[in-house]
C-alpha cells in the first residue's frame, strides 16, 4: 500500500493497531501486483452503476410519459430520439412510449447485471489469488525465520496462523462488494437529488442516524471476533499437538483429557461466533423496517402536503421511493462490509503480528560459499545463552575438530552437547566467541553452502509419510536411484529394505511408525550420507536403540570414520570407543579433553566418573 493511500486509510480507521495494518498491507501488496485485475473489477463495477443510473432515468421518464405529468419531459424524450435517428418515437402514444422506455430500461438492467457479474468475477480472481499469496507469504516466513525464533511457536500455532491468512481473501471480497455498493449509492443519491433535494436530505439523515446507532453493535462484534480468533489459534495448536502423539494419549489413557482440551476452545469459539452472528443478524431486519416505514412516510406526507397537485406529485414521489428502496440494500451492503471487516480484523491482526518485520529474525543469507573442510573446525571461547535465560548453556568452550578425525562429546543432560551441535549447524548464533571453519568465521559463511557439507543423524529421526526412497532423498532432488541404494548399503539398511514387500517403495507411515527404532535410525543415517557430506554429526543417535540395533549403527559409523570427519554426541560410552579424542562437558564448560586412554589415566577425572556412572 502506497504511503499516501495508507495515511488516508489510517485516518478512516484510527483505532487499528500496527499489527492489523501489517496484515492489511498483505492485501495492498497483492493489489499492486495485479493492477489489471483491480482496474477491471473497478471498471465493470462503475459500468454497472452507470447502467443502473440509466435505468432509473428511463423509469422516471416512462412514468412521466404515462401520466403526462410534464410536457417538457415528453418533449425531451422526443428531441433525443430525433437526434439519434429514431424519429418514429414521436408517433407513439403515451402508453406506447411508456412500454418502449420500460423495454429499454429492462435492457439496461440486463447490461447492468452483466457488468456487475464481470466485476464480481474479477473480484473472485483477486480473492483466490490473495488467499494463495498471503498463505505463501506466511509459509515462506515460517520456513525462513531463524530457528531460534520459529522454535518459540508450536506447530499447531503455526498451522493456525497459516489458516488465518485466508482472511485476506475475505478482505478482498469485502473491498469488491464495498466498491460496487459505493458506486451504486452515489448514483442513487444523484438521482434522488434530481427528484427532490429535500427528501434526499431526509433519507440520508435516516441512514446516517442508523449508521451511528449501529456503531455500538460494531464494538461488541469486534470484541467477540477477537475472542473467536484467539480461540481458533488455540484449537489448531491443541489439535496438531494431540494428533501428533496418538501413542502417548493411549498409553497414559488421556484421550478424555485431550478431548476436553479440544472442546473448551471450540466451545468458546462457538459462543463468540454465535454472539457476533446474532448481533449481525439483528441489523438486517432493522434496516428493512426503517426503510419500509421511511418509504411509506414519504408517500403519505407527499400526498397530504401536495393537496390538489397530489396527482402530479405522487408519481414523482413514487419514483423517488423506488430509488430509495434500491438504495437500501446498497447502504446495507456498505454496513455489512464494515461489520464483516471488523469481524475479520482479529484474524488479520494475528497474521500481521506474526509477520511484523520489526520483531522478525530471518535465517542468514549470502556470505562466503565454502568448499570441503581443509583443516579443522575450531570452537573458540564459545558462549551461548538461550533466549530468555540468565544461565549460560555454554561458557567459554574451546576445542577443535580436525579433518578426518572423530571427536566425541560426552556429559550429563544439560551439559551443552546438543547446543554445540545447534551452533555448528547455524541454528543459533553464539552469544560470545566464535566457530571458525578453517580460517573463516562461521557467521561469515553461506549457510546453505555450509549445511550442504554436513550430514546429521538425530536421536529422533524425522521421517515423513513417504516411501523409503523418498525419505532418503528428501531435500536432495538430484539424487539418483543408485545414489539412494548406495547410501542405504553404507548405512547397513539395504538388507532390511529389500526384505520389505515393496522394498524402497514402502511407505513408512506417519513419523515412520511402520519401522523399528533401529531401522528408522539407519534410514536417518542413509539420508545423512547420501550426498557424501564432509562432516557427519551424530546427536545421541544410538541412545534410544536396543543393543543389536546400536551395534549395527555403531558398525556403520566405524566404517565411515575411516574416511569422514565425525562429531559424535553420546551418552553410551560404547558408541565412542573408536573416537580419536573425547571432550567432556559439565555445566556448559569443557572440563576434560583427550584420548580415551589419556582420560582413563586420570584417577579422579570426570571421564572415569562418567564411565563408572554408566556401567
Amino acid at each position: 500500500m502506497a504511503i499516501r493511500e495508507e495515511l488516508i486509510a489510517r485516518r478512516l480507521f484510527r483505532n487499528m493497531s500496527d499489527e492489523q495494518w501489517q496484515g492489511i498491507r498483505l492485501v495492498g501488496s497483492y493489489f499492486r501486483r495485479k493492477p489489471v485485475l483491480v482496474s477491471a473489477m473497478l471498471f465493470f463495477g462503475l459500468g454497472a452503476a452507470l447502467f443502473e443510473a440509466g435505468t432509473l432515468a428511463l423509469l422516471a421518464a416512462a412514468v412521466g410519459a404515462l401520466t403526462e405529468v410534464s410536457n417538457a419531459t415528453f418533449n425531451q424524450i422526443i428531441g433525443f430520439a430525433n437526434k439519434i435517428g429514431m424519429s418514429w418515437v414521436a408517433s407513439l402514444s403515451s402508453g406506447g412510449l411508456f412500454l418502449f422506455l420500460i423495454g429499454i430500461a429492462c435492457g439496461a438492467q440486463v447490461l447492468k447485471s452483466a457488468l456487475g457479474y464481470l466485476s464480481e468475477v474479477f473480484q473472485l480472481r483477486l480473492s483466490f489469488g490473495a488467499l494463495f499469496y498471503a498463505q505463501s507469504i506466511v509459509i515462506k516466513d515460517v520456513l525462513t525465520r531463524s530457528y531460534s525464533q520459529i522454535s518459540e511457536y508450536s506447530s499447531g500455532q503455526l498451522a493456525g496462523i497459516v489458516e488465518q491468512a485466508t482472511s485476506t481473501s475475505d478482505v478482498v471480497g469485502i473491498f469488491g462488494k464495498l466498491v460496487r455498493a459505493v458506486f451504486m449509492l452515489l448514483i442513487y443519491v444523484v438521482a434522488m437529488m434530481y427528484l427532490s433535494w429535500m427528501m434526499t436530505i431526509i433519507a440520508l439523515s435516516i441512514f446516517i442516524v442508523m449508521w451511528i446507532s449501529i456503531s455500538s453493535f460494531v464494538t461488541k462484534i469486534r470484541r467477540y471476533a477477537e475472542t473467536a480468533a484467539t480461540q481458533e489459534v488455540r484449537i489448531w495448536r491443541n489439535m496438531v499437538e494431540f494428533l501428533n502423539v496418538p501413542k502417548l494419549l493411549r498409553i497414559l489413557d488421556n484421550e478424555k483429557s485431550a478431548e476436553h482440551s479440544l472442546a473448551v476452545p471450540r466451545d468458546n469459539w462457538r459462543k463468540a461466533q454465535l454472539k457476533a452472528s446474532t448481533l449481525m443478524a439483528a441489523i438486517i431486519p432493522t434496516f428493512e423496517a426503517v426503510t419500509v416505514i421511511g418509504a411509506g412516510l414519504f408517500l403519505v406526507f407527499t400526498f397530504l402536503l401536495a393537496g390538489e397537485s397530489a396527482v402530479e406529485a405522487v408519481p414523482k414521489t413514487f419514483v423517488f421511493v423506488i430509488i430509495f428502496f434500491r438504495l437500501k440494500p446498497q447502504a446495507q451492503a456498505v454496513n455489512n462490509c464494515r461489520l464483516q471487516f471488523f469481524k475479520l480484523l482479529p484474524r488479520i491482526e494475528n497474521v500481521g503480528r506474526f509477520l511484523d518485520s520489526k520483531k522478525s529474525e530471518y535465517a542468514r543469507t549470502g556470505g562466503l560459499k565454502t568448499e570441503r573442510l581443509k583443516k579443522s573446525v575450531s570452537f573458540e571461547n564459545l558462549s551461548f545463552y538461550y533466549p530468555g535465560t540468565s544461565i549460560p548453556a555454554l561458557n567459554k568452550v574451546n576445542f577443535e575438530l580436525r579433518r578426518g578425525e572423530m571427536v566425541a562429546l560426552i556429559g550429563s543432560s544439560g551439559s551443552g552437547k546438543s547446543t554445540i551441535v545447534n551452533l555448528l549447524l547455524g541454528l543459533y548464533q553464539p552469544t560470545d566467541g566464535l566457530i571458525r571453519v578453517d580460517e573463516e568465521n562461521l557467521e561469515d559463511l553461506n549457510l546453505s553452502s555450509w549445511r550442504s557439507q554436513l550430514g546429521v543423524v538425530d536421536q529422533e529421526v524425522a521421517l515423513l509419510n513417504l516411501t523409503i526412497a523418498e525419505n532418503i532423498a528428501f531435500g536432495r532432488p538430484l539424487l539418483s536411484e543408485s545414489d539412494v541404494h548406495d547410501a542405504a548399503r553404507k548405512a547397513l539398511a539395504h538388507e532390511f529394505i529389500s526384505a520389505l514387500p515393496n522394498g524402497y517403495d514402502t511407505v513408512v507411515g506417519d513419523r515412520g511408525y511402520r519401522l523399528s527404532g533401529g531401522q528408522r535410525q539407519r534410514l536417518g543415517l542413509a539420508r545423512a550420507i547420501a550426498t557424501h557430506p564432509d562432516i557427519l554429526i551424530f546427536d545421541e543417535a544410538t541412545s534410544a536403540l536396543d543393543s543389536i540395533s546400536e551395534k549395527m549403527v555403531q558398525e556403520a559409523i566405524e566404517k565411515m570414520s575411516e574416511s569422514q570427519t565425525i562429531l559424535v554426541v553420546a551418552h553410551r560410552l560404547s558408541t565412542i570407543e573408536k573416537a580419536d579424542r573425547i571432550v567432556v562437558l559439565e555445566g556448559g564448560q569443557v572440563v576434560e579433553i583427550g584420548t580415551r586412554e589419556q582420560l582413563l589415566a586420570k584417577v579422579n577425572g570426570k571421564y572415569r566418573e562418567f564411565l563408572s556412572a554408566n556401567n
